[in-house]
């Protein structure tokens, strides 16, 4: 079961993951043991932050959840021992690297480069000469004419419909391929551009965007300029 940065949560600053989301990206028989085993070495994992505890209401019974930042996860995905661990540890290293990203990414666009370059130096990435900020914003409005198109052909907007966040990512990946084009933007980026377009998230079980559905674009694919654009 793939981890995306949707799964991710900001709890006390940090971003988090649910144990049994985690559990079930390690193939757990019985995802809740993961409480068991997280319980068991919570001294172990309070020793790379605090443990942040919630209520869990089940079927039958109240039970504790875990949400485990960077760290926890990392550590408890090698204590899990489980055949699917060495796969699961580097999407975790991953995805919380997409999730660094996308907050430099979202900084940059609020509060622009300057803030943007000092919470790079904060989450300590690696050094980086300065990019001229002109091809900056020309390979922005690049992707989002480009995210612009795929929409236009695919999507129509449809108020209190409802696509969830993978699917449309996947029709998206599909309409690349389909249509031959030279960009393919990671999930990360796809869905920060949706958003700086103005369609909200909606969280459910998994993640949704609001106001949009999607049209069959898997048979046909129009070439050339798109007819009855959405924006």
């Amino acid at each position: 079961m793939t981890l995306t940065t949707d799964d991710l949560r900001i709890i006390e600053g940090s971003a988090r993951l649910a144990d049994l989301r985690l559990a079930r990206a390690l193939a757990i028989g019985r995802p809740t043991d993961i409480r068991k085993l997280i319980h068991r070495r919570r001294a172990d994992l309070a020793a790379y932050g605090g443990l942040v505890r919630a209520t869990a209401v089940g079927k039958r019974t109240v039970d504790v959840e875990y949400w485990l930042d960077e760290q926890q996860a990392l550590v408890v995905c090698v204590l899990a021992n489980c055949a699917q661990s060495p796969a699961v540890h580097r999407d975790l290293i991953e995805l919380f690297a997409q999730h660094r990203l996308t907050m430099l990414r979202e900084c940059r666009l609020i509060f622009g480069r300057r803030a943007a370059a000092k919470l790079w130096r904060q989450l300590g990435m690696p050094a980086v000469d300065d990019e001229p900020a002109a091809r900056s914003s020309r390979d922005d409005l690049a992707n989002v004419d480009h995210i612009k198109r795929f929409l236009a052909t695919s999507t129509i907007r449809r108020p209190g419909a409802q696509v969830q966040s993978s699917v449309l990512y996947a029709a998206y990946r599909t309409w690349c391929e389909a249509t031959q084009t030279d960009v393919m933007l990671t999930q990360t980026m796809f869905s920060l551009i949706i958003a700086q377009l103005g369609f909200a998230k909606r969280q459910s079980s998994v993640m949704f965007w609001t106001g949009l559905t999607l049209v069959n674009h898997l048979t046909a694919v129009p070439g050339g300029d798109a007819t009855g654009r959405l924006l």
